[in-house]
This record gives structure tokens, sequence and C-alpha cells, in this order.
């Protein structure tokens, strides 16, 4: 009997010995990795730390953060290029992408793309003038007649010499996503400069959009986001300017009787990247991010022109809103109104640049 229960000991002692074999074996040993390529990752992934350079055959996770809402026509170009860097590096560049401000507001975000914290963002062109005097161009109201002309401009030489002039503050321009034109709302038909007069108007906080319509007449006010729908129901404010697509998705066609296509601004979102980071590729990896973000832009401003044009239709649809289009005349009249804002930030913009714009537009 003893000598049964002896050996019972001695069994139970030899199988917890493999058994913490085993354990060790595991805690030291790296897990296998999987056969098959990991998926581009979902938005408002858990934040982390900022990646180190990859290796040969390891796939590196970049991030993007903007502040724009999922589903929004930039989010859907940061989501087309991160498929395209996908692809373009055979799964060896991950991107993850954050939306809703979730790491912090534009000015934050360019901050951590100079230190290399972060590695893409896409913000206005606002934002970017404390950055580079080139960008403050773009905000000119009335500068771009036609789609066409704002394409010209953006995606030759002039937009490529502003975007490269990011370049000293660690910041690498790879491109221009648009939110559209910016258009008016108003209780009113508005197809003068004169009908502006006495407006409260709603407007970003931006020195030369604010110029813009105080020259015409309005009174600009600046104003969070947030809190349009509710000045313009209570009246505090009389009308505001956004893309179709903001106007759509905040219902102000609920509260304003007319739409007018003024098309003051084609509102223009640079793609930006942490020099930091692109230095730290590969030569292939570079090629391969350009050639991303070239197709993406592209892809986003073409997508953001057919949101809006389904803004317009839902609206029209609604039946609650006056549509005014403006003819080329007219436009033009608005245009020569704001060309003492044109005098008056001439030096600051670029003198020769802006004349350059304006005569590629004759």
């Amino acid at each position: 009997m003893y000598r049964a229960k002896k050996w019972r000991k001695k069994t139970a002692l030899l199988m917890m010995l493999v058994m913490l074999a085993g354990i060790f074996a595991a805690c030291g040993s790296p897990a296998p990795a999987s056969s098959s390529q990991a998926a581009p990752p979902a938005s408002n992934s858990t934040p982390n730390a900022a990646p180190a350079p990859s290796s040969s055959g390891s796939v590196r996770t970049l991030r993007l953060g903007h502040v724009v809402q999922e589903g929004s026509a930039p989010d859907a170009g940061s989501r087309k290029f991160a498929d395209l860097v996908y692809e373009k590096t055979n799964g060896g560049i991950v991107i993850e992408i954050f939306t809703g401000g979730t790491l912090g507001q534009n000015r934050e975000m360019i901050e951590m793309l100079q230190n290399g914290t972060l590695d893409f963002t896409h913000p206005t062109v606002a934002v970017l003038s404390g950055f580079t005097d080139r960008t403050k161009i773009l905000d000119l109201p009335f500068l771009f007649k036609d789609v066409e002309s704002a394409e010209k401009v953006l995606t030759g030489e002039i937009g490529k010499d502003i975007l490269n002039s990011l370049e000293n503050n660690e910041l690498i321009g790879l491109g221009w996503y648009s939110q559209g034109w910016r258009q008016t709302t108003a209780n009113k038909a508005i197809r003068t400069p004169d009908d502006f007069k006495g407006i409260k108007i709603r407007t970003q906080d931006n020195t030369l959009h604010i110029a813009g319509f105080n020259q015409l007449g309005a009174s600009a006010i600046p104003m969070a986001f947030s809190e349009v729908f509710t000045g313009l129901q209570q009246k505090t404010i009389d009308a505001q300017e956004n893309p179709y697509t903001n106007i759509y998705l905040n219902a102000y066609y609920e509260v304003q009787s007319h739409v007018i296509e003024t098309r003051h601004v084609y509102d223009s979102i640079a793609l930006l990247m942490s020099k930091r980071t692109f230095d730290s590729l590969t030569p292939d990896e570079q090629t391969a991010i350009r050639e991303a973000a070239e197709e993406a832009c592209a892809y986003e401003r073409k997508y953001v022109m057919e949101k809006d044009e389904e803004s317009k239709q839902a609206i029209i649809a609604a039946g609650k809103t006056e549509i005014v289009e403006l003819t080329p005349a007219e436009w033009d009249v608005f245009r020569a109104a704001v060309q003492p804002v044109y005098d008056k930030y001439a030096s600051e913009v670029g003198e020769a640049l802006l004349n350059q714009i304006l005569d590629m537009q004759k």
C-alpha cells in the first residue's frame, strides 16, 4: 500500500514537471505568424506608440488622424488612401484611421506630425496658414470660377509648390482633398452683392472669409459649427455658408428658405505626412505612398462633387428650399465686388502668385 502511494506521488510530480516545461517553452517562443494577409484595421482603433521603422518582410502600422466624421468625403478619401497603400506595399504598410478628432484637433495633429508621433492628417488650409503663408491664397473669396480652374491650380505646379513649402516645417504635402464649393443659405434670394447688406452670416473663424462677406455688406459672425442650426432657428444669425453636403446633413435647408450657389470658396484640404515618418521609409515605400496619395486625392475630389450633387437633389426633393443658381455674369459681379480684399491681402498671399492664378482663368 505504501509503495503504491509512493508510486502515485512520483507519477504526479513527473506530470507537473512536464506541464511546467510546456508553459516555459510557450513563454519563450514567439507565436506563429498568420499565413493570411491582415486587412487594414477599422477606424478609431486604440491609439498606440509611433511605430519603429519597418524591416524587410515585416508589417508596419502607421496612423492617420483627422477631425471630420466617419463617412464624410475626406474620410472616404483617407480610407481609399489606406487601401491603396496596403495594396501598393503588398501588405507591408497598414494605415489605421482615427476619426472625429480622436487624437486631437487640426493644429495639435499637425504638431504631432512634426515630432513624429502621428503619421498623416488632412487639415483645412486655414489651419495651415500658421505653418506657411502660401496656403492663404486658397481662402480668397471667389478665387476660382469653376472646378476645372481649381483642379488645374491644385494638381499643377502651383499646388505642388504650396505643398512643398511645408517641408521646412517637417511636413510632407502629398496632395489635395476638397470639401467642395462653399455655398450660402439665407431666408431670401441673393443675386447681387447688395442683397448681402445687413445680413448676419455665420462664417468660419477665417480672416479672409470674414473679410470677403464684410466687403459685400454682410456682418460676418464666426460661430462654432455645432451652434449653427440653433442660431438659424432662433434667428441670432440670418445666413450661413457651407458645402451642399453639410447643408443637407445638418438640415440647414429646414430653417432657411434659399440656397444660393455663390461658390465663393473651393474648400481645399491638404493631405499631409510626417517628414520623419516619410524619411524612415524605403524609396519603394515612399513611391508607393506618393502614388497612393495622388490616386486617393483624385478619388476624393470626384466623390465630394458626387455627394454634393446628391445632397442638392435631396434638398430639392424635400420641396422646402429654393435653389438660386448664379449666372457666370452674376458671379463675376461678386468677384469684382471683393477686389478690395484682394488689394489688401495681395502682399500677404503673394501678389505674383495671385496674378498667375487669375491669369490662368481668363
